[in-house]
């Protein structure tokens, strides 16, 4: 070490060092939490047990529907969708009828990859029960809004 590094203040030194700029990034993702690019990622942080359900949204026969290409609304945001609109009305069935209306309104220009008339929206539950993992379905809601012409 020369000379002048010794004389310098402990903060300016430890700005010398390669790992300073990893040091302030976890110092501010500590502080600014899950706020882009600073997340620090709670969804990995504590895992647990709990069963995962999954929302999707299925013709009138339960088959599942190319949600992305129907309406242009991605899968993962379908359930988003539904857990913003359970804060609104409290009910499983019109928040997925309400989430259901959406879907129609984001599928209405698009020609070629209209919707059948009778539309479901099904939430699928994963759990691990009894030494495996147990699936089971249940219909939110169905919509059997006919097409506009």
């Amino acid at each position: 070490m020369s000379e002048s590094t010794i004389r310098l203040p402990w903060w300016k030194r430890l700005t010398r060092w390669a790992v300073f700029p990893l040091l302030v990034y976890l110092a501010l993702t500590q502080a600014f939490r899950e706020n882009y690019p600073f997340s620090h990622y709670p969804m990995y942080s504590k895992p647990n047990s709990d069963s995962l359900s999954i929302q999707f949204l299925a013709d009138g026969d339960g088959k599942p529907l190319r949600v992305a290409w129907h309406t242009g609304v991605t899968p993962s945001k379908v359930a988003k969708l539904h857990a913003n609109r359970m804060k609104k009305h409290r009910d499983d069935q019109a928040a997925a009828l309400d989430v259901l209306s959406f879907l129609r309104q984001q599928n209405a220009d698009r020609r070629g990859r209209e919707l059948p008339q009778s539309i479901s929206l099904v939430e699928m539950t994963l759990a691990y029960k009894e030494g495996g993992i147990v699936e089971s379905k249940r219909v939110l809601a169905v919509d059997s809004t006919p097409q506009k012409p």
